[in-house]
């Protein structure tokens, strides 16, 4: 990844968010619906629960900042005389994340900051080439700031059926979650499909949660050589 220090903060002044203000996939929607639209030729941008990624176009990072508040919210259901079915949710009021968690520490709402751990396992562990790099620039504004690898989204290509239903059974006998089946038929292949190297690598996702959010949206591809990537690997904890 290449970068300075100043490209980012130029990115950074499009949110201007001040200490104390909550930062969430609500608030961040209705400010960049009232971006112009010169501005999405500078960048792009996609959200999750926990986090927005900022894509600027033509370069090969994205930045990542963490949300500090959820934009899910609560909700009951009970009847309604507006819903067809006799029943409605009713949405009462937003809750705090539950705190991503470092082993022995807490990190609070920054799931950035687990997944630069988790990062570092893997390439402890080497498994690094499966994970897009991220790692922290600084704190700029008010946010703890992230730079991760740029990937392709996961493409809906060939693959051969019969090698997917067998690591399909060979996941479910294992409990591990299998919720994008082709992209871990390309790992198997990366693996010049080595069942051993397989088993080891979706062990180490297992141990650490990560298969448990690992569906389509969160993996892709190395843009130079194709090769699996996840981009998305910090999870997220459901509320207590």
């Amino acid at each position: 990844m290449t970068y300075n220090i100043d490209e980012i903060k130029r990115y950074m002044d499009y949110f201007p968010y001040q200490e104390g203000d909550d930062f969430s996939e609500d608030e961040v929607y209705t400010f960049i619906e009232n971006l112009d639209h010169e501005t999405f030729e500078i960048f792009n941008f996609d959200t999750g629960a926990t986090k927005l990624v900022i894509l600027p176009i033509d370069k090969d990072y994205v930045i990542k900042l963490p949300f500090n508040y959820s934009s899910r919210e609560s909700c009951t259901y009970g009847s309604s005389e507006d819903s067809s079915s006799g029943g409605a949710y009713f949405y009462t009021h937003r809750v705090p994340f539950t705190s991503a968690s470092l082993e022995q520490r807490e990190v609070k709402w920054d799931y950035c900051a687990l997944e630069r751990d988790l990062y570092k396992q893997a390439a402890a562990a080497g498994w690094s080439d499966y994970f897009a790099e991220i790692d922290k620039v600084e704190e700029i504004n008010i946010f703890p700031t992230y730079i991760q690898k740029k990937a392709e989204y996961f493409k809906e290509n060939y693959r051969n059926k019969k090698d997917t239903e067998m690591l399909q059974n060979f996941c479910f006998d294992k409990r591990v979650r299998f919720a994008a089946p082709e992209w871990y038929t390309d790992v198997y292949y990366s693996l010049n499909k080595n069942m051993d190297k397989f088993d080891a690598f979706t062990t180490f996702l297992k141990e650490r949660g990560i298969d448990e959010d690992l569906h389509k949206k969160n993996v892709g591809y190395d843009i130079k050589t194709g090769h699996p990537l996840i981009v998305d690997y910090g999870g997220f904890r459901e509320y207590d």
